[in-house]
C-alpha cells in the first residue's frame, strides 16, 4: 500500500502543479531580427526604379541616323540627302536650267551592250538611246529627260529643245 500511496501523492502533486498559474517573465523587448531579403529588396528597387518611374524624354529628341561626329566618307555631305534631289532656291523656267539641273541628280552606275546597242545603267535602271528618264520635280512636277546619244565617255541628253553632253566615267 506504500506503493500506491506515493503514487497518488505524486499524481495530486503534479495536477496541482499544472493548476496554479505561473508568473509570467517580464516582457522584454523583442529584439530586431534582420531580414534576411532586406539587401535583395534594395537591390531589386535600384533595378526597377527606371521602369516603375522612368525619367521623362528629352523635347527635341536627337536624329539617331545623324552621326555627330563630322563628314565621314568620300563626297559625303550631311546637309542633303542622298535619295532627293536638291531643290532649287528659284523656280526653274528655261529648258538648258531644268534639264542641267536634274540631269545633276542622275546616277550614272554602268555601261552595257544589249543585241549591238549600247545601254546605260541610270538610277538602277537600262535606258538606251531615245528612252525617257522620268525625274520628280518640287511637288508634284515630273520632267522626262531624253537619251539622245550614248557614246563611249559621253551621255547626251535631252529636254525640249535643250542639250547637254555629260561625260560618262
Amino acid at each position: 500500500m506504500n506503493h500506491r500511496f506515493s503514487r497518488s501523492l505524486l499524481f495530486a502533486t503534479g495536477l496541482l502543479l499544472s493548476t496554479t498559474p505561473v508568473p509570467a517573465a517580464p516582457a522584454a523587448s523583442p529584439a530586431r531580427v534582420p531580414d534576411r531579403f532586406e539587401h535583395t529588396k534594395e537591390h531589386i528597387d535600384t533595378l526597377l526604379k527606371q521602369r516603375l518611374k522612368p525619367l521623362p524624354l528629352p523635347t527635341v529628341l536627337p536624329n539617331p541616323f545623324q552621326s555627330s561626329g563630322g563628314v565621314t566618307g568620300p563626297g559625303a555631305n550631311p546637309e542633303q540627302s542622298p535619295t532627293t534631289p536638291p531643290e532649287p532656291e528659284k523656280p526653274l523656267t528655261a529648258d538648258d536650267e531644268i534639264l542641267a539641273f536634274y540631269a545633276a541628280t542622275l546616277k550614272i552606275t554602268g555601261q552595257m551592250m544589249v543585241n549591238g546597242l549600247p545601254h546605260l545603267i541610270i538610277n538602277s535602271s537600262p535606258y538606251k538611246e531615245g528612252s525617257l528618264i522620268q525625274v520628280h520635280g518640287k511637288g508634284d512636277a515630273i520632267y522626262y529627260l531624253r537619251i539622245v546619244r550614248i557614246a563611249p565617255n559621253e551621255l547626251t541628253l535631252g529636254y525640249n529643245a535643250a542639250q547637254l553632253t555629260l561625260p560618262v566615267k
